[in-house]
């Protein structure tokens, strides 16, 4: 997340990740107020479970 914060994203993000496993999911959101509405079941945000998607979605970001 550090590097696609330097290289293209400006979002928010959570990253969930059990005590006890090598695990994570990651939620992202385009912006604060999305992720708010998000929260409030206005809206849905994309999460990843995976590296490799995660970073292919930034890929697709930055060649739009």
């Amino acid at each position: 997340m550090k590097q696609a914060i330097s290289f293209v994203f400006k979002g928010e993000y959570l990253i969930y990740s059990p005590t006890g496993l090598n695990d994570a999911l990651i939620e992202i959101y385009e912006s604060k107020e999305y992720q708010q509405l998000c929260e409030d079941g206005n809206g849905e945000c994309e999460m990843f479970g995976f590296c490799k998607p995660l970073i292919e979605h930034f890929e697709q970001v930055l060649n739009k």
